[in-house]
Order: C-alpha cells, then structure tokens, then sequence
C-alpha cells in the first residue's frame, strides 16, 4: 500500500518554522531515505509534516518507523514551542504523545472537562480521554 508511514499535523511559531523543518527533516532521514512532505497553513503556524516511503517502495517496508519518526517530531515541536497537533486535533495516534508532551495540569482539567460533560462515557467511549 502506497501512503504515509508518519503522518503529523504540528503548529509552531512561524519564526521556527525553518529551524524545525531542516532539524527534524535530518532527524528522520538518519533513520531511513524517506520522502518529506511538508506543506500547511504557515499564517497560521499549521504545518502537515508527512513521511513517505521512497518512490516505488511500499509503506509497510517502513511502518516499524513510526513510532521513532514520531519521537523525533514531538520531541522537535516541544523543543521549538510549539503543539503536536493542529488543526485535527488528538486521535488515537497521537494519545502516547499527549500524555508525554502535555502540560500535566491541562491535560487534568481536559479530564474533569470530559468527566462533567460525558459523566457515563458515552460519547466517545474508549477514545483519548478515557477515564
């Protein structure tokens, strides 16, 4: 299957934007050649950070890099200020890095804002703020 090994979609201040570009870029193409694919919203900081496999090669050759590219770009982001997720907001991909990057106290208040809203966990059962 052709498609993204490491799809991101992270927000920075737009003055590190380059800075993130070029050291996460490098990061990544120490763990394998894979193809970049970096475009976004830049007045408003959003960039769509994806990782692709070399031209004519399948995804599933490089999946087992997943988690190390998303090391790479959360610990990035986080370094230059800036947020693991923009426009699309937390899924189940990125609830590892959530837990890891998130203020602790945010990330407290957004579970007693899901407790008071779905106090019998039925929207959304099971997903990201599962208490």
């Amino acid at each position: 299957m052709i498609g993204a090994v490491a799809g991101n979609d992270v927000s920075l201040p737009l003055t590190h934007q380059p800075e993130f570009i070029e050291q996460a870029t490098a990061k990544v193409a120490a763990l394998a050649p894979l193809r970049v694919n970096c475009f976004g919203h830049l007045g408003d900081g959003n960039l769509h950070f994806n990782f692709f496999p070399q031209k004519g090669k399948i995804r599933d050759a490089d999946m087992h890099l997943k988690p190390a590219i998303e090391d790479i770009v959360g610990y990035e982001v986080h370094k230059f200020k800036g947020s693991i997720s923009a426009e699309h907001g937390i899924g189940n991909t990125k609830a590892r890095a959530l837990e890891h990057y998130a203020n602790p106290a945010k990330l407290s208040a957004l579970k007693v804002i899901k407790t008071a809203m779905d106090p019998k966990k039925i929207m959304n059962p099971g997903v990201v703020l599962a208490l």
